[in-house]
């Protein structure tokens, strides 16, 4: 998709003005979309579901299920939220891939024992890492290497709960990365956690 700003408000008139074809518009609203809820382009959440109605609109069977997966996030969002705020460990309710969900709560993991996932999307870690995390007063702070952690597992090789984060060791060097941007495969008791 082209990163031009003209061009992209140039294709957009084209759509409007009806010169494109339905399904390659609906093709359009549904890439940019998708782009858009990656962070890739701007606009967000909300500009994100207007591209995948639109879609929709045009009859793309992908936009509709990509709207079901975005009302999805947003209700597990929501609840994540809502649970946080209530001070509830609901990490025994996994959300996410492969049945796994981000973690709700801090707590203490066997060191050297425990694996964690780190959540996927770099632009939500970088967010979560930048503030304090629920319960404390200091962030982890951000570094420009940790996309680079995103999406992968980890042994958690120590807790660090004055921050709530968990430390793990990438290419050599050691990263704290708040709980919530964590998903927790084994919590180092014996069982996999799923």
């Amino acid at each position: 998709l082209i990163q031009s700003v003209v061009g992209r408000q140039s294709i957009m008139e084209l759509i409007k003005c009806g010169v494109v074809e339905d399904r390659d518009a609906a093709v359009w609203y549904l890439e940019t979309a998708k782009l858009q809820i990656d962070a890739r382009l701007p606009g967000g959440t909300d500009v994100a579901m207007a591209n995948l109605e639109a879609a929709a609109s045009l009859n793309s069977k992908d936009a509709v299920t990509f709207l079901v997966g975005l009302h999805l996030r947003h209700l597990v969002s929501e609840y994540q939220k809502v649970a946080r705020t209530a001070g509830l460990d609901t990490s025994m309710f996994r959300f996410g891939h492969a049945g796994v969900g981000a973690m709700t709560g801090w707590r203490r993991l066997q060191e050297n024992v425990a694996r964690v996932r780190i959540i996927e999307d770099h632009s939500e870690l970088e967010r979560l890492c930048l503030r304090p995390a629920p319960g404390t007063d200091q962030p982890v702070k951000w570094n420009s290497r940790m996309p680079d952690i995103c999406g992968k597992e980890y042994l958690v090789t120590e807790n660090a709960e004055h921050r709530a984060a968990y430390a793990i060791q990438h290419s050599g060097r050691r990263f704290l990365v708040p709980f919530d941007g964590c998903i927790l495969l084994s919590s180092g008791t014996g069982a996999k956690e799923e």
